[in-house]
């Protein structure tokens, strides 16, 4: 679902908790007006951005959304899934989505072993790619992880909150995670990005193949229109790529020329 462009992703679960919220609580099934009005936000946000990502839950309304978005759209649809709900996982799959990302439920933590036993629980012919979701303090396993995960998707949460020397250091480790992944032949999204500022730093960061932004971008899309706001994002996350592709070449070449072709950097 991806290429070499950074791929552009949104977030949807804020506007379908929002709509969702609007319903009347004593009907039993979900509100035609509310799941049309949902999908076409959906296709919106799918005029501006490469895919949408929704978390599957136990809710009938967000299990009716997504059903809906992948009739339409299921080459650009990313499903969030708790790894240890196979129930969950496979209505996931039943829906055919491109992607499938397997992630932490409650308190638990996403490690390789957990991963591992769901994926194994798939069938191979099954098309959909595999990503695991991860924290910045759940990644020392990136090498462990069974070769079905085909990419990462990394809560960025940990470095986007700091500021000053505790951010630098915070954006040391995600390179190292990066670049790890990306040696591993995975590919990285970066995710739960605050605010657009957020989005842009984190595109420019080598190795990234796609920036996912949520709620950050709701204030100006009010104003703009959510298509257009994120029309208007892929431009400048794709302008950030090429700059930052263009300063690590620069910095690579600098490398070779301070200590010659035989370094055994391997890049």
């Amino acid at each position: 679902m991806y290429d070499l462009r950074l791929q552009l992703g949104f977030n949807f679960d804020t506007l379908m908790t929002a709509i969702e919220a609007e319903q009347d609580s004593t009907t039993q099934s979900p509100d035609p007006e509310a799941l049309s009005s949902c999908l076409a936000m959906a296709l919106n946000a799918l005029e501006g951005a490469d895919y949408i990502a929704v978390s599957l839950t136990p809710s009938e309304f967000v299990h009716q959304i997504i059903s809906l978005i992948a009739t339409v759209a299921r080459h650009r649809l990313l499903v969030r899934v708790p790894a240890t709900d196979h129930t969950s996982l496979a209505k996931a799959y039943a829906l055919a989505p491109a992607q499938v990302c397997l992630v932490a439920s409650g308190d638990e933590s996403v490690d390789s072993d957990l991963i591992s036993g769901s994926s194994d629980s798939f069938s191979a012919e099954n098309p959909a790619e595999l990503l695991a979701g991860l924290s910045l303090s759940e990644t020392t396993d990136l090498m462990a992880l069974p070769e079905s995960i085909e990419g990462v998707c990394l809560d960025t949460r940990s470095w986007a909150s700091c500021r000053g020397v505790e951010r630098e250091q915070k954006l040391a480790a995600l390179r190292s995670i990066i670049e790890h992944a990306n040696d591993a032949d995975r590919f990285v999204y970066l995710t739960e990005l605050p605010s657009l500022k957020d989005a842009e730093e984190a595109a420019a960061l080598p190795g990234v193949s796609a920036i996912e932004i949520g709620a950050a971008i709701l204030p100006s899309a009010l104003q703009k229109g959510l298509g257009t706001v994120l029309q208007t994002l892929m431009t400048t996350l794709v302008k950030a790529q090429e700059a930052g592709l263009q300063l690590a070449l620069e910095d690579h070449e600098h490398h070779h020329h301070d200590h010659g072709a035989d370094c055994g950097c391997h890049h």
